[in-house]
């Protein structure tokens, strides 16, 4: 089970790294192209910038030197900043790890507290939980900044470094999360209250 469960996450690693990669390459023009394009630069500096990002090689070339990187740890360089990704990853790790640790931290305790409602109160919670699934994240977001930053100026809309500029962020991750532990939550608590030994001990009065 070990076995299958690592091969298929090496080929769910492998497909998402080749339909990201060639997504790319079919967007229309190169790196190069739209960094230069509003300058006033030479075709032939535009075609040294192409050589020295290996954009002047054939794709599959490219792709099969893309994967054999990402087997070495190497994922490449910026086509931006000319800096390693994996620089540019490691420098915002931290900030991600304290976003994802808020949001989950909050994911689970709106989601078992709606599911705990849900499975008590009925449709107007499971409308809630619905509802905190169905919401895009994007739109979540511009609704939390519209209100708590543009309105009530209660919190930064953006930034890093404080709590207080985490709030917006990890409550916008955490509403679909949570929408989610609320049904599992509240499915959970349903079937509890529907078994036996519950009419059991109700039975006796508890």
């Amino acid at each position: 089970m070990i076995a299958r469960s690592l091969l298929d996450l090496l080929l769910t690693l492998f497909l998402v790294v080749t339909i990201v990669f060639f997504a790319v390459e079919l967007v229309p023009g190169d790196p190069a192209e739209a960094a230069l394009a509003q300058s006033t630069v030479s075709q032939e500096a535009l075609q040294q910038r192409r050589e020295a990002l290996g954009l002047d090689r054939p794709v599959l070339v490219r792709y099969v030197d893309y994967l054999t990187g990402l087997l070495r740890g190497d994922a490449g360089r910026s086509w931006v900043t000319g800096q390693p990704a994996m620089v540019l990853v490691a420098s915002q790790l931290g900030p991600t790890l304290n976003l994802v640790a808020a949001g989950m931290a909050a994911a689970v305790a709106g989601g078992l507290l709606l599911g705990l409602l849900s499975a008590l109160v009925g449709p107007v919670a499971r409308t809630l939980s619905g509802v905190a699934l169905a919401l895009p994240v994007m739109a979540t977001g511009l609704i939390l900044i519209w209100l708590f930053s543009v309105q009530a100026a209660l919190f930064p809309a953006s930034g890093q470094g404080s709590l207080s500029r985490l709030v917006l962020p990890a409550v916008t991750v955490a509403i679909p999360a949570a929408g989610a532990i609320a049904r599992a939550a509240d499915a959970g608590l349903t079937d509890a209250r529907d078994a036996p030994f519950w009419h059991a001990v109700r039975s006796r009065g508890l």
